[in-house]
């Protein structure tokens, strides 16, 4: 899990290329927020994150950030996909 203030990058799980970059805050929700990233680079994902601290999330150097979808479900967890586009090849 991650640490409050922390920065975290997110990788594609296929060809490792910088996704987005998450920062949390010290505030804790109420839910867990899970967060999956599409890779513009390979058409593939991130491995899914999970965090208990309320966050903000940019693109890299590679990727900007296009897009969310943002599903809440009952059991207290909220799933955001975040769709990204190709800045710059990366490798």
């Amino acid at each position: 899990m991650e640490e409050k203030g922390e920065s975290i990058t997110i990788n594609c799980s296929n060809c490792r290329t910088p996704l987005a970059q998450i920062w949390t805050s010290e505030h804790t929700n109420d839910f867990i927020t899970k967060i999956i990233v599409d890779c513009a680079h390979c058409e593939q994902e991130s491995y899914v994150k999970e965090f208990f601290h309320k966050c903000f999330i940019g693109g890299t150097d590679f990727t900007s950030i296009d897009s969310f979808d943002i599903d809440d479900s009952e059991d207290g967890v909220l799933k955001q996909t975040v769709y990204t586009s190709k800045v710059k090849k990366y490798g």
